[in-house]
């Protein structure tokens, strides 16, 4: 990874919505209250009563840090850092009227090194550098006065934002293991000497709970405000390996999207929970009529999820229908809730546009569909309606 800037390290997605926080009218009423209330806070007092105000003279360490990474703070704001106690390893930033507020907890102090401690202390500066101090997603979301699709957009936001702090905070400290060892001890509150974590082995969690959430068919997660713990490592992972820019990105995007509100209407491969269906499924269905088009191919390639072995699956040879088939029945019994009736239409329909790119569907074709929707619970007069329709 080579970056020299936070500003460059910003995920371009938290970006996106935080523009669009921004210029949403109920919600820029909602901001400007919060900043009414940020403006009477007495968070300083605070701190200077009841937390320890960081100096060279008490501890030199810890200032060495701040002293550090000061110099990513554009604008002439001092940060004024501070120790509270607190077991667990934790940090905020806040912004009061000529500094930066920033406070790490004593558990942070005491269980990270000094390159660690900077990655956190540089995921908070990330925060304030960003913008997202301007928009309080807490006070908004406690506001009681945003509908669910901004409430889904403000808890997006969230989430993306702490992918961007993530970035800064490994800007800060430079070095994949120092995060990744930073983001394991506070996961697990492990603190053995000479622990180093494997970012990779680490990141590989991500995909056992990508299966577990999956096959539970649960579309809840937007409500939460971080994203899981094992996919901000798996993000960190791709921005370190391909920098900033689209790649990173898009697959922050991918993973991020497991966590949004899925309404299942989406036939178009983007929908995680249904996207083995739609890939499998279309497979199958293309099968019917032997061998595949380049089109045909790379449109499957787009439908794929992430666990699919793409270039096999789709080179079309013998047993590549069997195959698929078995894949769909596999997706099927690991779901552990059944299908909605959204989901069943939107994948029954996403199968029928897919076939239907090429022109009229087959004989074939509809009997293959007729298949699959009987997999899936669905008589053939109604998989014939749909295709009627």
């Amino acid at each position: 990874m080579q970056t020299t800037s936070l500003q460059e390290a910003r995920f371009t997605g938290e970006l996106a919505l935080h523009e669009q926080i921004l210029a949403d009218e109920l919600l820029k009423r909602e901001l400007h209250r919060a900043e009414i209330l940020r403006q009477r806070s007495m968070m300083r007092a605070r701190l200077l009563s009841e937390a320890v105000r960081v100096n060279v003279r008490l501890l030199p360490n810890v200032a060495q840090s701040f002293a550090r990474l000061s110099r990513h703070i554009e604008g002439g704001k001092e940060i004024e850092a501070y120790v509270f106690a607190e077991s667990e390893i934790n940090a905020f930033v806040s912004e009061g009227r000529n500094h930066l507020l920033v406070g790490v907890s004593s558990g942070a102090v005491s269980a990270l090194s000094s390159e660690e401690l900077e990655f956190v202390i540089g995921h908070e500066l990330g925060h304030a550098v960003y913008g997202h101090l301007d928009v309080p997603a807490n006070h908004l979301m406690a506001s009681g006065n945003l509908d669910l699709e901004r409430a889904q957009l403000v808890r997006s936001f969230q989430r993306a934002s702490e992918v961007s702090a993530d970035r800064a905070g490994l800007t800060c400290c430079g070095s994949l293991e120092v995060a990744a060892n930073a983001m394991f001890k506070t996961l697990c509150g492990l603190n053995m000497p000479g622990l180093k974590v494997d970012p990779v082995e680490f990141a590989q969690q991500w995909e056992h709970l990508v299966a577990e959430v999956l096959d539970m068919g649960r579309r809840d997660q937007w409500q939460l405000s971080h994203p899981f713990p094992p996919l901000r490592m798996q993000a960190l992972l791709s921005f370190w390996r391909h920098g900033p820019g689209p790649t990173a990105d898009d697959e922050v995007r991918r993973l991020l999207a497991l966590m949004d509100a899925q309404p299942a209407q989406r036939a178009d491969g983007d929908d995680p929970f249904l996207a083995r269906f739609l890939f499998w499924g279309s497979l199958y269905v293309t099968l019917a009529n032997g061998a595949m088009t380049q089109e045909k191919r790379a449109r499957l390639t787009a439908l794929a999820p992430a666990s699919a072995d793409v270039a096999d699956a789709v080179r079309g040879g013998a047993g590549a229908a069997d195959l698929a088939l078995q894949r769909f029945q596999e997706a099927r019994r690991s779901r552990r809730t059944k299908l909605s009736a959204a989901e069943l239409h939107c994948v029954i329909g996403g199968l029928i546009g897919v076939a239907r790119e090429n022109g009229p569907l087959t004989e074939g074709e509809v009997l293959r569909l007729r298949r699959l929707g009987g997999e899936l619970g669905i008589a053939p007069a109604a998989v014939d309606m749909m295709i009627a329709n």
